[in-house]
Protein backbone atom coordinates (compact mmCIF):
# COMPACT_ATOMS: atom_id res chain seq x y z
CA UNK A 1 0.00 0.00 0.00
CA UNK A 2 1.04 3.60 -0.48
CA UNK A 3 -0.08 6.87 1.03
CA UNK A 4 -0.79 10.12 -0.75
CA UNK A 5 -1.21 13.54 0.88
CA UNK A 6 -3.62 15.99 -0.66
CA UNK A 7 -3.71 19.68 0.28
CA UNK A 8 -7.14 21.28 0.28
CA UNK A 9 -7.76 24.98 -0.43
CA UNK A 10 -6.82 27.32 2.43
CA UNK A 11 -9.91 28.28 4.42
CA UNK A 12 -10.31 31.76 5.93
CA UNK A 13 -11.91 31.94 9.37
CA UNK A 14 -13.83 34.55 11.33
CA UNK A 15 -14.05 34.73 15.13
CA UNK A 16 -17.26 33.34 16.67
CA UNK A 17 -18.33 31.44 13.57
CA UNK A 18 -18.67 27.95 12.16
CA UNK A 19 -16.87 26.92 9.01
CA UNK A 20 -17.59 23.83 6.89
CA UNK A 21 -14.75 22.27 4.92
CA UNK A 22 -15.69 19.76 2.25
CA UNK A 23 -13.46 16.68 2.42
CA UNK A 24 -13.16 14.92 -0.96
CA UNK A 25 -14.91 11.56 -1.18
CA UNK A 26 -14.27 8.68 -3.55
CA UNK A 27 -11.08 7.38 -1.93
CA UNK A 28 -9.89 5.50 1.16
CA UNK A 29 -9.04 7.99 3.89
CA UNK A 30 -6.54 7.55 6.71
CA UNK A 31 -6.19 11.00 8.32
CA UNK A 32 -7.30 14.63 8.17
CA UNK A 33 -4.74 17.22 9.24
CA UNK A 34 -5.95 20.52 10.74
CA UNK A 35 -3.38 23.34 10.84
CA UNK A 36 -4.64 26.59 12.41
CA UNK A 37 -2.82 29.90 11.95
CA UNK A 38 -3.54 33.47 13.01
CA UNK A 39 -2.34 36.76 14.42
CA UNK A 40 -3.37 38.33 17.73
CA UNK A 41 -3.20 41.96 18.76
CA UNK A 42 -3.76 42.93 22.41
CA UNK A 43 -4.59 46.58 23.06
CA UNK A 44 -5.40 46.20 26.77
CA UNK A 45 -3.29 43.69 28.66
CA UNK A 46 -4.98 40.54 29.90
CA UNK A 47 -4.50 38.80 33.23
CA UNK A 48 -3.49 35.29 32.12
CA UNK A 49 -3.08 33.00 29.16
CA UNK A 50 -5.65 30.27 28.68
CA UNK A 51 -4.37 26.89 29.79
CA UNK A 52 -4.67 25.25 26.36
CA UNK A 53 -4.25 28.15 23.97
CA UNK A 54 -4.19 28.28 21.01
CA UNK A 55 -5.80 24.83 20.58
CA UNK A 56 -8.92 26.08 22.36
CA UNK A 57 -9.59 28.65 19.64
CA UNK A 58 -11.23 25.78 17.74
CA UNK A 59 -13.95 25.15 20.29
CA UNK A 60 -15.40 22.09 18.58
CA UNK A 61 -14.41 19.69 15.80
CA UNK A 62 -17.08 17.64 14.03
CA UNK A 63 -16.73 15.13 11.23
CA UNK A 64 -19.98 14.50 9.37
CA UNK A 65 -20.38 11.36 7.24
CA UNK A 66 -23.37 12.00 4.97
CA UNK A 67 -24.62 14.37 7.65
CA UNK A 68 -24.08 11.92 10.54
CA UNK A 69 -21.58 13.17 13.17
CA UNK A 70 -18.92 10.53 13.82
CA UNK A 71 -16.41 12.76 15.63
CA UNK A 72 -17.68 15.48 17.99
CA UNK A 73 -15.10 16.86 20.42
CA UNK A 74 -13.26 20.01 21.52
CA UNK A 75 -9.98 20.61 19.73
CA UNK A 76 -8.27 20.50 23.13
CA UNK A 77 -9.40 16.88 23.54
CA UNK A 78 -8.27 16.11 19.99
CA UNK A 79 -4.87 17.41 21.08
CA UNK A 80 -4.95 14.94 24.01
CA UNK A 81 -5.79 12.09 21.65
CA UNK A 82 -2.88 13.10 19.39
CA UNK A 83 -0.45 13.09 22.34
CA UNK A 84 -1.55 9.66 23.56
CA UNK A 85 -1.43 8.01 20.15
CA UNK A 86 1.52 9.89 18.68
CA UNK A 87 3.48 9.85 21.97
CA UNK A 88 4.56 13.45 21.45
CA UNK A 89 2.97 16.89 21.68
CA UNK A 90 1.53 18.30 18.42
CA UNK A 91 3.20 21.27 16.72
CA UNK A 92 2.18 24.50 18.42
CA UNK A 93 3.23 28.16 18.48
CA UNK A 94 1.48 29.56 21.58
CA UNK A 95 1.31 33.13 22.79
CA UNK A 96 4.11 33.93 25.22
CA UNK A 97 2.38 36.66 27.20
CA UNK A 98 -0.71 38.78 27.77
CA UNK A 99 0.83 42.23 27.45
CA UNK A 100 0.11 44.78 24.73
CA UNK A 101 1.28 43.41 21.38
CA UNK A 102 0.58 43.66 17.68
CA UNK A 103 0.19 40.84 15.17
CA UNK A 104 1.76 38.09 17.25
CA UNK A 105 1.55 34.80 15.30
CA UNK A 106 0.19 31.57 16.70
CA UNK A 107 -0.31 28.06 15.34
CA UNK A 108 -1.97 24.84 16.49
CA UNK A 109 -1.75 21.54 14.61
CA UNK A 110 -4.08 18.61 15.26
CA UNK A 111 -5.01 15.52 13.29
CA UNK A 112 -8.07 13.33 12.98
CA UNK A 113 -6.68 9.80 12.70
CA UNK A 114 -9.32 7.46 11.35
CA UNK A 115 -6.83 4.61 11.72
CA UNK A 116 -5.22 4.91 15.20
CA UNK A 117 -1.48 5.49 15.08
CA UNK A 118 -0.66 3.21 18.00
CA UNK A 119 -2.34 -0.05 17.03
CA UNK A 120 -0.36 -3.23 16.44
CA UNK A 121 -2.87 -4.53 13.91
CA UNK A 122 -2.57 -1.85 11.26
CA UNK A 123 -5.00 -0.76 8.56
CA UNK A 124 -8.13 -1.69 10.50
CA UNK A 125 -9.89 1.63 10.54
CA UNK A 126 -9.50 3.34 7.17
CA UNK A 127 -12.61 5.23 6.11
CA UNK A 128 -13.89 4.15 2.72
CA UNK A 129 -15.34 7.41 1.42
CA UNK A 130 -16.33 5.67 -1.83
CA UNK A 131 -19.45 4.70 0.09
CA UNK A 132 -20.26 8.31 1.05
CA UNK A 133 -21.98 11.11 -0.77
CA UNK A 134 -20.43 13.82 1.41
CA UNK A 135 -17.80 14.14 4.12
CA UNK A 136 -17.65 17.47 5.90
CA UNK A 137 -15.37 18.89 8.57
CA UNK A 138 -17.16 21.44 10.78
CA UNK A 139 -15.01 23.72 12.91
CA UNK A 140 -16.51 26.04 15.53
CA UNK A 141 -14.19 29.02 15.94
CA UNK A 142 -13.98 31.10 19.13
CA UNK A 143 -12.44 34.49 19.80
CA UNK A 144 -9.74 36.28 21.79
CA UNK A 145 -11.21 35.02 25.09
CA UNK A 146 -10.11 31.49 24.10
CA UNK A 147 -6.50 32.69 24.14
CA UNK A 148 -6.32 35.34 26.86
CA UNK A 149 -8.19 35.96 30.13
CA UNK A 150 -9.34 39.57 30.35
CA UNK A 151 -7.95 42.42 28.33
CA UNK A 152 -9.02 43.48 24.86
CA UNK A 153 -7.79 43.10 21.33
CA UNK A 154 -8.46 41.35 18.06
CA UNK A 155 -7.63 38.36 15.89
CA UNK A 156 -6.65 38.63 12.25
CA UNK A 157 -5.39 36.54 9.33
CA UNK A 158 -7.19 33.49 10.73
CA UNK A 159 -6.84 30.53 8.39
CA UNK A 160 -6.83 26.76 8.51
CA UNK A 161 -4.80 24.60 6.17
CA UNK A 162 -6.37 21.18 5.76
CA UNK A 163 -4.67 18.10 4.32
CA UNK A 164 -5.95 14.57 3.82
CA UNK A 165 -3.90 11.38 3.83
CA UNK A 166 -5.32 8.75 1.48
CA UNK A 167 -4.42 5.11 0.94
CA UNK A 168 -5.80 4.46 -2.55
CA UNK A 169 -5.18 0.70 -2.68
CA UNK A 170 -6.30 -0.16 0.87
CA UNK A 171 -9.01 -2.70 1.58
CA UNK A 172 -10.92 -1.18 4.53
CA UNK A 173 -12.35 -3.50 7.13
CA UNK A 174 -15.55 -1.49 7.51
CA UNK A 175 -14.82 -0.61 11.13
CA UNK A 176 -15.72 2.94 12.09
CA UNK A 177 -14.09 4.92 14.87
CA UNK A 178 -16.36 7.44 16.59
CA UNK A 179 -15.56 9.93 19.33
CA UNK A 180 -17.91 11.95 21.49
CA UNK A 181 -17.74 13.88 24.77
CA UNK A 182 -19.75 13.82 27.97
CA UNK A 183 -19.39 16.68 30.44
CA UNK A 184 -20.80 17.44 33.87
CA UNK A 185 -20.25 20.39 36.17
CA UNK A 186 -19.26 19.60 39.74
CA UNK A 187 -20.84 21.94 42.28
CA UNK A 188 -20.13 20.17 45.59
CA UNK A 189 -17.65 17.66 46.94
CA UNK A 190 -19.18 14.22 46.80
CA UNK A 191 -18.00 10.63 46.80
CA UNK A 192 -20.63 9.67 44.25
CA UNK A 193 -20.16 12.13 41.41
CA UNK A 194 -21.48 10.03 38.51
CA UNK A 195 -21.38 10.42 34.77
CA UNK A 196 -23.72 7.98 33.05
CA UNK A 197 -22.25 6.61 29.82
CA UNK A 198 -24.31 5.33 26.89
CA UNK A 199 -24.58 1.54 26.69
CA UNK A 200 -24.89 -0.79 23.69
CA UNK A 201 -21.55 0.50 22.44
CA UNK A 202 -18.07 -1.01 22.14
CA UNK A 203 -15.50 1.26 23.82
CA UNK A 204 -11.77 1.32 23.18
CA UNK A 205 -10.75 4.10 25.55
CA UNK A 206 -12.29 6.76 27.72
CA UNK A 207 -10.27 9.93 28.35
CA UNK A 208 -10.92 11.79 31.62
CA UNK A 209 -10.24 15.51 31.98
CA UNK A 210 -10.62 17.48 35.22
CA UNK A 211 -10.71 21.25 34.82
CA UNK A 212 -11.11 23.96 37.46
CA UNK A 213 -11.65 27.40 36.01
CA UNK A 214 -9.36 27.54 33.00
CA UNK A 215 -6.80 25.04 34.26
CA UNK A 216 -6.53 21.26 34.09
CA UNK A 217 -6.39 20.19 37.72
CA UNK A 218 -4.97 17.01 39.26
CA UNK A 219 -6.48 17.69 42.69
CA UNK A 220 -10.14 17.55 41.61
CA UNK A 221 -10.32 13.74 41.49
CA UNK A 222 -9.19 11.59 44.41
CA UNK A 223 -10.21 8.26 42.91
CA UNK A 224 -12.52 6.82 40.30
CA UNK A 225 -14.45 3.71 39.42
CA UNK A 226 -15.98 2.42 36.22
CA UNK A 227 -18.99 0.25 36.95
CA UNK A 228 -20.50 -1.99 34.29
CA UNK A 229 -23.61 -3.67 35.65
CA UNK A 230 -22.35 -5.43 38.77
CA UNK A 231 -18.71 -5.40 37.66
CA UNK A 232 -16.19 -2.78 38.75
CA UNK A 233 -13.84 -2.50 35.77
CA UNK A 234 -11.90 0.19 37.60
CA UNK A 235 -12.44 -0.07 41.35
CA UNK A 236 -11.70 3.04 43.48
CA UNK A 237 -8.45 3.63 41.61
CA UNK A 238 -6.56 6.72 42.72
CA UNK A 239 -6.36 9.31 39.95
CA UNK A 240 -2.63 9.69 40.54
CA UNK A 241 -2.22 5.92 40.12
CA UNK A 242 -4.14 6.03 36.84
CA UNK A 243 -1.80 8.77 35.64
CA UNK A 244 1.24 6.72 36.64
CA UNK A 245 -0.22 3.74 34.77
CA UNK A 246 -0.80 5.95 31.71
CA UNK A 247 2.80 7.19 31.86
CA UNK A 248 4.04 3.61 31.70
CA UNK A 249 1.63 2.70 28.91
CA UNK A 250 1.87 5.74 26.66
CA UNK A 251 5.28 7.13 27.59
CA UNK A 252 4.23 10.77 27.55
CA UNK A 253 4.27 13.45 30.25
CA UNK A 254 2.43 16.45 28.87
CA UNK A 255 -0.97 14.80 28.60
CA UNK A 256 -1.19 13.92 32.24
CA UNK A 257 -1.94 17.19 34.09
CA UNK A 258 -5.59 16.85 35.04
CA UNK A 259 -6.06 14.02 32.57
CA UNK A 260 -6.15 10.24 32.59
CA UNK A 261 -7.02 7.43 30.20
CA UNK A 262 -9.20 4.39 30.92
CA UNK A 263 -7.70 1.99 28.42
CA UNK A 264 -9.48 -1.18 27.27
CA UNK A 265 -7.09 -1.86 24.35
CA UNK A 266 -3.94 -2.70 26.27
CA UNK A 267 -2.81 -5.16 23.58
CA UNK A 268 -3.38 -2.52 20.88
CA UNK A 269 -5.12 -5.10 18.70
CA UNK A 270 -8.78 -4.72 19.80
CA UNK A 271 -8.69 -7.99 21.74
CA UNK A 272 -9.67 -6.29 25.03
CA UNK A 273 -12.52 -3.90 24.42
CA UNK A 274 -15.38 -2.85 26.67
CA UNK A 275 -18.52 -4.29 25.10
CA UNK A 276 -21.51 -2.62 26.76
CA UNK A 277 -24.10 -4.31 24.54
CA UNK A 278 -26.80 -5.77 26.79
CA UNK A 279 -25.48 -4.05 29.93
CA UNK A 280 -28.14 -2.21 31.87
CA UNK A 281 -25.94 0.70 32.98
CA UNK A 282 -22.38 1.97 32.62
CA UNK A 283 -21.27 4.56 35.20
CA UNK A 284 -18.06 6.51 35.67
CA UNK A 285 -17.98 7.38 39.38
CA UNK A 286 -15.62 9.94 40.91
CA UNK A 287 -14.58 10.81 44.45
CA UNK A 288 -13.90 14.54 44.09
CA UNK A 289 -12.56 17.63 45.83
CA UNK A 290 -14.08 20.93 44.78
CA UNK A 291 -11.46 23.39 43.53
CA UNK A 292 -11.63 27.20 43.08
CA UNK A 293 -13.45 28.22 39.92
CA UNK A 294 -16.02 26.38 37.82
CA UNK A 295 -15.31 22.64 38.03
CA UNK A 296 -15.95 20.32 35.10
CA UNK A 297 -15.19 16.67 34.46
CA UNK A 298 -15.20 15.80 30.76
CA UNK A 299 -15.12 12.31 29.27
CA UNK A 300 -13.97 11.70 25.71
CA UNK A 301 -15.30 8.29 24.68
CA UNK A 302 -13.81 6.36 21.77
CA UNK A 303 -16.27 3.93 20.22
CA UNK A 304 -15.58 1.20 17.65
CA UNK A 305 -18.91 0.66 15.96
CA UNK A 306 -18.53 -2.54 13.98
CA UNK A 307 -16.90 -4.83 16.53
CA UNK A 308 -20.08 -5.84 18.33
Amino acid sequence: MKETIRSLPVTSLLPNSDVIIDIPVGSVLKSILIDLFGLVSITTAGTALRDEQPFGLIRRVQLLDDGTPTWVLPNTMLRTLNVVEGKTAPIVTPLAGVGIQTNTPFRAFTRIDLDPLDTVSKDLMFLDTRELSTLKLLLSIGDLTDLVVGGAGSLSALIVRTHVIEVPDALPSGNIRRLFTLQRQMTATTSDFDIIMPVNKVYRRVFVKAQAGDTRNDAMINQLSLISGNDHLYNTLRFSSLQALNKGTFGVEGVLTGEGVLDFDTNLDYSYLLDSVGIGELVARFDTVLQPGVNFITLLAEEITSLR
